[in-house]
């Protein structure tokens, strides 16, 4: 760092500082822009946040003042309220992306979700798409709705991967490591048939909680599409090729639920109001954990 000019007064070391601070402000303000850029690389919350690269910048800095003879811990409670502020900033401008990710699920929903699906096709031969929400949000209806637009798709379900009762402890209820053998790597590795076991959801329809005996055979498909609670999971996530999350409140997708259950799977009313309470429960518990919504590429009103 080279010598600062000798100041003859008070009046000129501020007006020396002030004309320093002009141009501290224009690269404050280039440095905005790249922030704003930097929120629409990124999915969640998290990813914003990156406390391991703030530390890499942080020790950077710090080497840096070494190098330039400036007091290193001035440098570093400096850069640390910036990097406060900006990530306050970027989270501002990654929600406000997320909330214009948001649409109707209308035929023009569907329409815009075909065509990035046949362009995901195109460049790479097999598409993986997940669709997530809260149970009774609307995923089934839009993946059928989907599969009939899509040729040489299918649609799975999540639920056919849910652990048998006994098996279902804290924040796990669905058997991943299954759903990856048995479908998702099969399927990226090019095999033309793809069979697996459904749950049966026993409890619920007073039978044996367990696997149906003949197993789902799917076949001659290069778009699977598979939709259910979870399937943004962490351990999923990076497995799809298109992440879509399907937006309803709870109060609605708990009536849309055990609506569904009673009325169309003529399953026992009382069976299935205990099942969805505990189930709302448990998923309310899991979004405060994980809020799956923020790996979504595409967020739309159920």
């Amino acid at each position: 760092m080279s010598a600062p000019t000798r100041c003859a007064s008070l009046e000129e070391v501020r007006a020396r500082i002030d004309a320093i601070d002009q141009k501290i402000i224009a690269l404050i303000g280039e440095r905005s822009e790249f922030v704003s850029q930097a929120a629409r690389f990124k999915r969640t919350a998290g990813d914003v946040k990156a406390p391991s690269r703030v530390e890499e910048i942080i020790v950077k800095v710090r080497a840096l003042s070494l190098e330039s003879g400036v007091n290193p811990d001035v440098a570093e409670a400096t850069y640390r309220a910036m990097i406060s502020a900006f990530i306050d900033l970027e989270l501002a401008e990654h929600a406000a992306l997320n909330e214009q990710k948001l649409g109707v699920m209308d035929q023009g929903s569907v329409d815009q979700i075909v065509s990035r699906a046949e362009e995901l096709r195109r460049e790479r031969g097999r598409v993986l798409i997940a669709l997530d929400g809260r149970g009774g949000a609307g995923k089934s209806t839009l993946a059928r709705a989907l599969v009939q637009r899509i040729p040489r798709s299918a649609q799975i379900e999540h639920d056919w991967f849910h652990l048998p009762k006994d098996q279902v402890s804290e924040g796990r209820r669905f058997d991943h490591e299954r759903l990856i053998s048995d479908v998702i790597s099969p399927f990226r590795s090019g095999a033309r048939e793809l069979r697996f076991l459904r749950y049966n959801w026993g409890y619920l329809a007073g039978i044996p909680d367990g696997f149906h005996e003949t197993p789902i055979t799917i076949s001659d498909v290069d778009v699977v599409v598979v939709e259910g609670v979870e399937t943004l999971h962490r351990s999923l996530v990076a497995h799809f090729d298109l992440r879509i999350w399907v937006d309803t409140s709870p109060e609605l997708s708990l009536e849309r639920g055990m609506r569904r259950d009673i009325e169309e799977y003529h399953l026992d009313p009382e069976r299935v109001r205990a099942a969805w309470k505990e189930w709302s429960e448990r998923e309310s518990e899991s979004l405060a954990r994980d809020d799956r919504r923020d790996r979504a590429d595409v967020i739309i009103k159920g």
